[in-house]
Order: C-alpha cells, then structure tokens, then sequence
C-alpha cells in the first residue's frame, strides 16, 4: 500500500494515534479512499511506491502533494485520482 499522510495547520497527524471524533472519522476515511483509487501502485523502472502528502489549515481544507521517485509515478497516481 502507498504510504499517505496528513499535516494540519502544520502539524503531522496520524488518524489512528488520534483520539475519537469526527476529524478521526473524516482522515480515515480519505485514506481508505485513496487506497482504494491508487491500489499497489509501483515504479516499473525504480521498485518504489509514491507517497501522498494531504495537508491544510483543517480537514476541510486539504490539497494533496504526490511525491515519487520520477515523474512517471507521479503522473500515474494523478491520473488515478482524477
């Protein structure tokens, strides 16, 4: 699975340390999400997965970086999550 993960208002969070509640609920979800739209993907010249970077000032508020090894895995990820 690719790795994803969540700044916000410039912190690092992780849904599953946090504590109950509805930005838990909402982080999950987008993960599970992405998971499902981007799957396994992999590099077919480096072996490497991307990374997703979602981050904002809150959880609705969240662009998405995607960060890889070459512009290949980028623009698949991209594709996928149009």
């Amino acid at each position: 699975m690719i790795e994803i993960s969540f700044e916000l208002n410039g912190q690092k969070v992780d849904p599953k340390t946090m504590g109950g509640g509805l930005q838990k609920a909402m982080l999950t979800t987008i993960r599970e999400a992405l998971g499902e739209r981007v799957g396994q993907v992999e590099c077919e010249h480096h072996h490497r997965q991307p990374h997703i970077l979602c981050k904002g000032p809150s959880v609705v508020e969240l662009s998405m970086e995607v960060c890889g090894c070459c512009d290949q895995i980028i623009d698949a990820v991209e594709t996928r999550l149009q």
